[in-house]
């Protein structure tokens, strides 16, 4: 996924307009009513090959959310894209590769936190909707029916709700296994039934809490269905970065995580989670807040299911890492994110191994909190920026 996922990320994060700009190779390699008329920007300049001709540099695209807010994307094939709007400016859909969007979702006043996909193809739209009574999740089709799955309420007069303020995060497991993460707060509430009915909202989710003494308290910024099974990631602002993968403990449940600190002399949040592989390999970024008036991005891999994590070299300027996508190639990504200090701008790096070894792209990019990618294409998204480059 993806943005905009907890209000500590608000209070962390500035956003500019910047300018996009071209590859250049890097030696750290190593190792409000929603209009539902079509919109189509002017053209993109032509993208002119460079000293990485496999690579194209990313080209300016319009921005279906009006400048206002970060893109949530989501890419079904290199020329079918999502963008949901976390400024309330609802849901919207390409067919071109982003040359142009239609409404995607009828509402005029949807705020888009996550989109996902459930294993019979569904799509989830995580948020809140201010014109349909609060509702926090929807499955369906762009431009098609959607259904309500879940609203903010009291569970126990109304299992369709929980009481979570918006709907942050949103995974899907196998046989209609749901797990919402709120927005704000560390509730999760889940559903076995595809979304009919809902548990009560729940904040002890990790497998510490079974235990007599035990006790743990994350925020989950990610969710991810691979395979049917449920993985998450977050943290807390004075403690380390946090993955989350299925617990194997004697009293826990499907939706039960446990935690694994992935480098214990950070502190932080991890902002950014994809994996190339269904979950064998896992890519985790984020920034270490402990470091004061200095760049303190942090980028992992774990090549063992997230059970041990190895660190990658980052150019110093990469003050935080924000979004980690990758093709279903399981070769080619792009991370994301800002530099130090802000006015510098954001950075992508690309990888054509799976996540071993990253390229950054040009200088010239505004602060970057998203990003997708489908077979050759990838797309990047800021605060008022959309862009579209290919490997």
């Amino acid at each position: 996924m993806s943005t905009l996922q907890s209000v500590l990320q608000a209070v962390l994060v500035t956003f500019i307009l910047g300018i996009y700009g071209c590859l250049e190779a890097d030696p750290f390699a190593d190792d409000s009513a929603a209009d539902t008329g079509e919109r189509t920007p002017t053209p993109a300049p032509d993208n002119t090959p460079n000293d990485r001709p496999e690579v194209q540099p990313p080209a300016d695209l319009i921005d279906p959310c009006q400048g206002l807010g970060t893109p949530n994307l989501y890419a079904d094939s290199e020329t079918d894209l999502v963008v949901g709007c976390t400024n309330g400016i609802g849901l919207w859909h390409s067919t071109d590769a982003g040359d142009s969007f239609i409404g995607a979702h009828p509402s005029g006043a949807l705020y888009v936190f996550d989109i996902a996909r459930t294993q019979a193809g569904e799509m989830l739209v995580c948020g809140h909707d201010y014109d349909a009574d609060g509702v926090l999740l929807y499955s369906g089709q762009p431009g098609e029916d959607w259904k309500a799955l879940l609203s903010y309420g009291n569970n126990a007069s109304d299992l369709g709700t929980a009481y979570l303020s918006n709907c942050g995060a949103v995974a899907a497991g196998s046989d209609g296994q749901l797990v919402v993460s709120s927005l704000t707060t560390g509730d999760i509430t889940w559903s076995e039934d595809g979304g009919t009915t809902w548990s009560k909202e729940l904040r002890h989710w990790e497998d510490d809490n079974l235990d007599p003494d035990g006790y743990a308290f994350h925020y989950l910024f990610h969710l991810l269905g691979e395979d049917g099974i449920i993985y998450g990631a977050g943290g807390q602002i004075t403690e380390p970065p946090m993955f989350f993968q299925p617990s194997d403990h004697a009293h826990a449940s499907w939706w039960t995580l446990h935690s694994v600190p992935i480098d214990p002399t950070v502190q932080g949040e991890v902002w950014a989670l994809a994996t190339p592989d269904n979950g064998a390999t896992w890519l985790a970024g984020g920034r270490d807040h402990s470091p004061i008036r200095r760049a303190s991005g942090f980028f992992y891999r774990s090549v063992d299911g997230g059970d041990s994590w190895t660190a990658l070299p980052l150019p110093e300027s990469i003050d935080i890492v924000r979004a980690v996508a990758f093709a279903d190639d399981a070769l080619h990504g792009v991370a994301v994110g800002h530099r130090y200090p802000s006015i510098h701008g954001g950075f992508a790096l690309v990888t054509e191994d799976g996540g071993a070894s990253w390229v950054e792209l040009g200088d010239d990019l505004p602060l970057l909190e998203a990003a997708t990618v489908s077979g050759d294409t990838y797309w990047l998204a800021g605060d008022a920026y959309l862009s579209r480059g290919r490997f």
